[in-house]
């Protein structure tokens, strides 16, 4: 079974037949939208570049640029209706649309929100983007949230700003070992397995554009392929799920681990029978 964990609800996910289309295009049976640009039609042809340039060059680029654009926009404002409309969209396709929640630490309520919404309406897991609200990984909010999340057995995806962060994210990781946590894009997971000491750290495989095969590489070497999980990004980047089995076709993953990358190890984090 294909599950793609990381998409977001814009650009060709919009609606629920765009999210039909991109399920029967890609053969995914399931998929954990998260929210993203309200209303936006848009879908963002990232060439992969990082083939050719060092991938914290790129990154650091790709960070920069989503907070510029999200702070001009004001989109860090619409997490509730965000929320909300994937909710709809999970609604509409029960058995294959997946709610991630996308939490903003730097609200007071945000853990009462969050458990409201829970217990009114479900979801699978709670997302957290340092791009978008730029909260501390260490911050007493976070602490609360990665409680919250161990109690509900539920996972923990984070898109991480930038090297400091990762390093203050590993020591929540120890600290945090009832929790699991999903690292988003490889940020610097090159870097960071060296230091991984805790067994509770995946990573997600979305965006190519944004990490190197070497780094896919010393990621399955270092933590093997039951860390790692596959996801898109759509609508950011072209083909994306593509541009990751012919990754794993350069690695010569086997069946087995393929299996497991590709939708066995994500259903074990969120206790689906597949």
């Amino acid at each position: 079974m294909m599950i793609d964990a990381h998409a977001h609800a814009c650009g060709r996910l919009l609606t629920c037949d765009g999210v039909k289309r991109y399920l029967e295009q890609t053969e995914i049976e399931k998929i954990i939208l998260c929210g993203g640009e309200p209303g936006s039609r848009r879908n963002y042809p990232y060439p992969l570049a990082s083939d050719y340039v060092r991938e914290e060059r790129v990154t650091g680029f790709i960070n920069g640029m989503i907070k510029t654009v999200i702070g001009k926009a004001g989109y860090a404002s619409a997490f509730d209706s965000q929320n909300e409309r994937v909710w709809e969209l999970s609604a509409g396709l029960p058995g294959r649309v997946f709610q991630a929640y996308w939490a903003n630490p730097l609200e007071e309520n945000c853990l009462e929100k969050m458990d409201a919404f829970y217990q009114e309406k479900g979801f699978v897991m709670v997302k957290l983007h340092q791009c978008w609200t730029e909260f501390d990984i260490q911050c007493e909010m976070c602490k609360g949230l990665f409680e919250w999340a161990a109690k509900q057995h539920m996972p923990v995806f984070i898109h991480l700003a930038d090297r400091r962060q990762a390093v203050r994210f590993l020591e929540m990781a120890e600290r945090f070992g009832d929790t699991d946590f999903i690292v988003a894009h490889m940020l610097w997971a090159g870097m960071m397995v060296s230091g991984l000491r805790s067994g509770n750290v995946y990573f997600d495989l979305s965006s190519p554009q944004l990490y190197s095969v070497a780094t896919l590489r010393r990621v399955r070497e270092c933590c093997g392929a039951e860390r790692l999980i596959l996801g898109s990004d759509t609508p950011y980047g072209r083909n994306n799920i593509r541009c990751v089995m012919r990754r794993l076709e350069k690695l010569r993953v086997s069946k087995q681990e393929r299996a497991m990358i590709c939708g066995g190890n994500i259903a074990t984090l969120l206790s689906w029978e597949i």
